[in-house]
């Protein structure tokens, strides 16, 4: 017998606050930094709710394309009105993939109570979708629509199956428009959603076949809502292969036996004990490396609904889609040169944690007499998990994962247009980020910091690269600085030979009347971005300087009298 309404709602409403504190609490600060993609997705968002256009002036697009890359649109257009009426902080941007998170748990809670029609069912898949470690590091920062691709894809599913149990053409449309949105959500949602499709019609072919009407109305929609991507990537392929061609396990031109070894490994890499419930992704912006991609309470209610999915996919067709979904959820992952990537694979958080529900679905409906002892030892269990989880999280993974969001270069810039508010000139030494630059030309990704929190004009930025010497920011050389101004500089060069490092004193000129007022300590990960030597023994090296001692400064330097 399942629950009440009264006790069902009051759960409901107590998990789902849960979740949502636990997604927003501080998140303007943790995790600490600001990733590139997250300003990207800013600077747009601002530049299209005051201009009306992306960056690079180009009126409400499709993609966004970014430096060498694209975003995709349902995060820069979800959050415009939020940059637009708080201003350009970080929290601004976070927000929508902690929303998105939310609502995405409450359609997997959706998914779940339509399969099952238990209401216990979709309270605990609630809980374990809304605090999946796959996915709960990703909500709390917007590097990209992950989120906003579950949601769509959950609420697709859903619509999918309820179109051709009721035979609801009202069904048919919902469904093909959360599909449709997953897609423009991320680009891992377009090869991955197409192949999923074509496993639904394989687990459901004898009834699609009967209920052809519906599903070519579910065609007909979500053609029809696709038709301006598709327009868009016929005038500009770049959309969908500029970062595939950077990232793909074709890369380097490997032969035929190397690339398909290369899937293989990476396939079966993403069906391994360690990815899913160990170390998981080893990127500390995609996992705190508490555990693996799902909780650990969950091994045997995987192992167990595998087992009960597969003798009930011989009859049933939603238990065969199950399956074959967990088969294909890595067919666009496997493609790409990393291995065991969580923002790559995704998709399979859902098809994953579906399978533990249906093990926790069996073994709860074994007990009988005992349901109610077990399903509150088991959300005890849950909960537990998920209380150690939150103490990583919010202790110690708010120290070690900086180096991996772009602290310290994203904080130092926020500083400085919070001091600078005279708008002075800021000159930039090349020891700051020299590894962008190439002869005298500067890396657009770098000036992402300073359009979002300097709420740069796009207009203003297509006249404004560091090698012209215009706009506020203006790169260094060898001449002098009149002030007012400020000056930035990073106060050690890094030395590398054969995978060693050493860091020796900047002894580059300062210019004339300069005040430090502002310091950001380095770490490691990013000192090693900023510049390197490569023969070790040309250098005299100075003593008592570290690594530990390097940081970027703000000088503002004085009118001379």
């Amino acid at each position: 017998m399942d629950m009440s309404n009264k006790s069902f709602y009051t759960l409901l409403i107590i998990f789902t606050l849960l979740i949502s504190v636990s997604v927003l609490w501080d998140i303007e600060n943790h995790p600490k930094g600001f990733f590139l993609d997250e300003a990207s997705i800013g600077y747009n968002a601002y530049t299209i709710g005051k201009y009306g256009t992306d960056e690079h002036k180009i009126s409400y697009p499709v993609f966004f394309r970014c430096w060498g890359d694209y975003q995709d649109a349902v995060s820069v257009y979800t959050a415009v009105p939020f940059v637009k009426i708080w201003g350009n902080e970080k929290w601004t941007v976070r927000i929508v993939s902690a929303i998105y998170h939310i609502l995405a748990a409450l359609a997997f809670a959706w998914l779940i109570h339509d399969f099952f029609r238990l209401r216990t069912l979709s309270l605990i898949a609630l809980i374990l979708f809304g605090f999946s470690p796959w996915i709960f590091t990703l909500a709390r920062s917007l590097m990209s629509g992950y989120t906003p691709m579950l949601l769509g894809l959950c609420i697709g599913i859903t619509a999918l199956n309820k179109t051709f149990r009721t035979r609801s053409y009202k069904w048919a449309v919902v469904a093909a428009l959360g599909w449709a949105f997953s897609m423009y959500s991320h680009n891992i949602a377009r090869p991955t959603a197409f192949i999923t499709l074509l496993m639904y019609v394989a687990a459901h072919n004898t009834t699609l076949i009967k209920r052809w009407k519906y599903g070519l109305l579910f065609s007909s929609v979500l053609l029809l809502l696709m038709a301006p991507m598709i327009v868009y990537l016929l005038n500009n392929p770049g959309a969908l292969t500029t970062r595939f061609k950077l990232i793909s396990i074709w890369y380097d031109d490997p032969t035929l036996s190397e690339a398909i070894g290369r899937i293989i490994t990476r396939y079966v890499g993403y069906f391994s004990f360690d990815f899913l419930f160990l170390t998981g992704d080893s990127e500390y912006r995609h996992n705190t490396r508490h555990g693996g991609q799902m909780l650990h309470v969950l091994i045997p209610f995987v192992i167990l609904g595998l087992i009960v999915a597969v003798k009930r996919a011989f009859k049933s067709g939603r238990y065969r889609f199950v399956l074959l979904a967990i088969l294909v959820y890595p067919c666009a992952a496997m493609l790409t040169i990393d291995q065991q990537h969580g923002t790559r694979s995704i998709n399979g958080v859902v098809y994953w944690t579906f399978l533990a529900i249906i093990g926790i679905a069996y073994f709860l409906h074994r007990m009988k007499s005992k349901r109610a002892f077990a399903t509150s030892l088991l959300m005890i269990l849950i909960l537990a998990e998920v209380s150690f989880y939150m103490g990583d999280y919010f202790i110690s993974y708010k120290s070690y994962a900086a180096n991996s969001h772009g602290n310290q270069y994203g904080q130092m810039i926020k500083k400085l247009y919070e001091i600078n508010v005279d708008n002075n000139p800021v000159y930039m030494s090349r020891s700051v980020l020299p590894y962008r630059f190439r002869g005298n030309t500067y890396h657009p990704a770098d000036d992402i910091y300073s359009l979002y929190f300097g709420e740069i004009n796009p207009e203003d930025y297509s006249n404004w690269r560091f090698k012209k010497e215009s706009g506020n920011f203006v790169y260094l050389g060898n001449r002098k600085i009149d002030g007012p101004a400020y000056y930035i500089k990073c106060n050690g060069l890094l030395l590398e030979s054969e995978g060693n490092y050493l860091a020796i004193e900047n002894d580059e000129a300062m210019p004339y009347n300069s005040e430090l007022i502002y310091s950001v300590d380095l770490n490691l990960y990013t000192i090693k971005q900023i510049n390197s030597v490569r023969n070790l023994k040309s250098v005299k090296l100075p003593e008592r300087f570290s690594t530990g001692t390097m940081t970027f400064e703000i000088y503002r330097i004085k009118r001379k009298k």
